[in-house]
């Protein structure tokens, strides 16, 4: 947490340097640094790299709940009972699902940061 740039006590957001009071404030007022405020949180490459992160974490979280509930099958053991073993297709296809993802999530976290940098060089303009 940074402090805010407008009152200088409160705490705020990484991203914008505003803190949230001042923010509302400033939208409310509809002053060309309220708009600055509203559009600096809502960037397009934060956005995009945010997206990509949560892509990311629910990838490898999916991945192992899926390994964990539908990886192992049963299979017959004698006459009338079953043994549990791990399915190895059932595994590496969940695997290669969840690298898919974090591929993306990595995809996207790139185009964000591709992003950022457009909007820096414009901001610099």
């Amino acid at each position: 947490m940074a402090m805010c740039t407008q009152c200088g006590l409160r705490k705020a957001a990484v991203t914008s340097g505003f803190c949230s009071e001042c923010v509302s404030e400033m939208a409310t007022r509809g002053t060309r640094t309220g708009q600055q405020a509203v559009s600096a949180l809502l960037t397009e490459g934060s956005a995009t790299g945010m997206l990509g992160t949560v892509l990311i974490s629910l990838s490898i979280v999916s991945t192992c709940v899926c390994v964990m509930l539908f990886g192992r099958i049963q299979i017959p053991d004698d006459i009338y009972g079953t043994q549990t073993a791990w399915s190895s297709t059932l595994v590496m296809a969940y695997v290669a699902a969840g690298l898919n993802g974090v591929l993306l999530g990595f995809l996207l976290q790139k185009v964000g940061s591709i992003l950022r940098h457009l909007e820096a060089l414009r901001r610099a303009q």
